[in-house]
Parts: structure tokens; sequence; C-alpha cells
């Protein structure tokens, strides 16, 4: 029974000692937001921004949708994703953006199209070199709907 109640004292010392490290580390917080669309946020989102900022959401999940910025093939407009990336900065807020979907400017699904899509991709990163910790290529390309033949 002694080696036990050691046993119970020793992780009970642990999960402390762990939770004691976390309450010290920064807690880092994010939410799925729309606010490169223009149907959505995208006119909301500076108060987006703020309210997050607010509540202690640091992170902001946008999809970077490849025909946002490539409106026509060989035509390249970053208004939209330069006014996201640059609020959001302003703001205390960081861009995780998710480099995602089809282009119909091209007529085929991204997944036919590698070469354009990889071109996307390349663009994307290479302008905002710097801003974003991570990028999510993609989302739940594991579905038939967003990629052919998925194989998680």
């Amino acid at each position: 029974m002694r080696e036990f109640g050691a046993m119970i004292g020793f992780v009970g010392a642990a999960v402390l000692s762990a939770l004691t490290v976390s309450a010290q580390a920064e807690m880092i917080l994010g939410v799925c937001e729309h606010v490169t669309r223009r149907q959505c946020e995208f006119d909301n989102r500076i108060k987006v921004y703020e309210m997050c900022r607010d509540a202690g959401i640091r992170w902001v999940r946008p999809d970077f949708e490849w025909r946002t910025c490539e409106p026509k093939p060989g035509e390249w407009d970053w208004s939209v994703f330069d006014k996201v990336v640059c609020d959001a900065e302003k703001r205390g807020v960081t861009i995780f953006p998710i480099l995602c979907y089809d282009n119909p400017a091209y007529g085929t699904k991204a997944c036919d199209d590698l070469e354009h899509w990889q071109e996307y991709v390349k663009r994307v990163l290479r302008r905002y070199r710097g801003k974003f910790p991570a990028v999510e290529v993609w989302n739940e390309q594991n579905l038939g709907m967003f990629w052919k033949n998925p194989n998680a």
C-alpha cells in the first residue's frame, strides 16, 4: 500500500508540474474565418480580427482560394489577400491560410492540373514569405469532392 501511495504521489506531482508549465506557456487559440470571401466576412474582416484579438484568439485560418488571386489564367490579383494579411498584422492576428480549391478559369480540377496548381502555391508562398508560421495545403483532400482518388 505504501508503494501505491508513493506512486500516486509521484503521478500527482508530475501532473501538477505539467499544469504549472502549461499555465506559464502562452496558449494559442485560432478560428476558421472566411475573411477572404467577399460574400462572407471580407467586408467585416477588421471587426472579425478585433473580436478575435479581444477574445484572446491570435490565429485566423482563412481559405486562400486559388480563384481569388488568379481570376484568369496568368492574371494575378493579390488585392484581397494583401488586405487580409495587412489588416490582420495591424491587429496582432496571425494568418494561417489554407491554399485551396480548384480554379474554374482552367476548367479542370486542381488534382488534374498540377502544373498550374503548383505555380499558384509557389506564388503565394513567395509573396507572403515570412508572414505565415505555417500553411495548410488543401483542405480535406481525403474527400472525393475535393481531390481525385483520395487515399488518406
